[in-house]
């Protein structure tokens, strides 16, 4: 073989995988905007989620069967419980345990 042969040869064992790698990012930064995309129109679901949810409780409300009642049903650890939905008066998002400083007892986790 030529020496120009065996230049071009090692230019191209050494090029080719850097190449390769060029193209693989550059596909794989076209699917994270993809995926970003996506997961963008995924966030803006709950406003849509609150919205349907508005109109849906702005209806009028319909006469309850008698014999029936409302519950909210909740767990406490392995318990689950049911208490009457007339002793709520509102719903909040799930909120991180604070703990009493200097307490570690179970009992006062939070």
């Amino acid at each position: 073989m030529k020496l120009a042969h065996k230049i071009y040869f090692v230019v191209g064992i050494f090029t080719l995988p850097l190449i390769g790698l060029a193209i693989y990012f550059v596909l794989k930064g076209v699917n994270k905007d993809i995926d970003f995309a996506a997961k963008e129109m995924i966030g803006n679901a709950p406003l849509d989620y609150r919205a349907e949810w508005a109109e849906l409780l702005a209806k009028p409300k319909e006469a309850l069967k008698t014999g029936t009642q409302s519950v909210v049903i909740f767990s406490i650890g392995i318990e689950h419980l049911a208490l009457p939905a007339s002793v709520f008066r509102e719903v909040c998002e799930t909120q991180t345990v604070h703990r009493l400083p200097g307490y570690n007892s179970k009992i006062l986790i939070g």
